[in-house]
């Protein structure tokens, strides 16, 4: 059976307005200046985007996430999924594969936003980061051990090098989500670029092939 591993962030859902607001807020809220450009925040580890996009103090990073994390869950029903993404995972599982999402987001908040947009039920995992670690190889490392035996290899998608970089340190094939938030550099080493959701499952199906 057949299996892909779906980043969330720019790859299903489109959380950049979200995400956005929540840094705005974390960052007046703390007194700190808010970039010109948070586009980039879309996809790293919440601590790591703190400090290289955010430029927040190391020190100040905890007292940042709790203010992000307080903002951001009480606005995650107004995160929109990309147009195509129901029908695309639909078809997947019509066609036998099995999904899971592997994201960087923290994995409770990873829940409790697909809970809030109703596709849970789409996926068979979801793994996401944590306290200990929200390194893209070590999510993806928690999903593959939760789908358990794979009887095929499994594909990643995803929107930022992050994804391509995870995908890589496990030997997996990975497509880019050019309509996600990374540009088309971080595509370097994908194995292929796909344009829109609707295009997935025949990239997907190519793949395997």
């Amino acid at each position: 059976m057949a299996v892909a591993l779906l980043d969330l962030d720019g790859t299903l859902i489109d959380s950049g307005p979200v995400i956005f607001a929540a840094a705005r807020h974390a960052l007046t809220t703390a007194g700190l200046p808010v970039p010109a450009d948070l586009r980039p925040f879309v996809g790293p580890p919440l601590p790591v985007g703190m400090q290289t996009v955010l430029g927040v103090p190391s020190e100040r990073v905890p007292e940042l996430i709790e203010l992000y994390r307080a903002h951001q869950e009480a606005h995650l029903a107004d995160t929109p999924v990309y147009e195509g993404v129901i029908e695309m995972c639909e078809a997947l599982r019509a066609r036998g594969w099995r999904l899971a999402v592997a994201t960087s987001k923290y994995e409770v908040v990873a829940r409790k936003t697909t809970d809030a947009l109703g596709i849970t039920g789409l996926f068979d995992v979801i793994a996401g980061g944590d306290d200990a670690s929200a390194d893209k190889s070590v999510v993806i490392s928690r999903a593959l051990e939760r789908l358990g035996p794979l009887s095929a290899a499994p594909i990643m998608v995803g929107d930022r090098r992050y994804d391509v970089a995870g995908a890589h340190a496990h030997g997996m094939q990975v497509l880019f989500a050019a309509w996600g938030y990374g540009s088309l550099e971080e595509a370097e080493g994908a194995d292929g670029i796909v344009e829109e959701p609707a295009h997935l499952v025949a990239a997907l199906e190519e793949l395997r092939a």
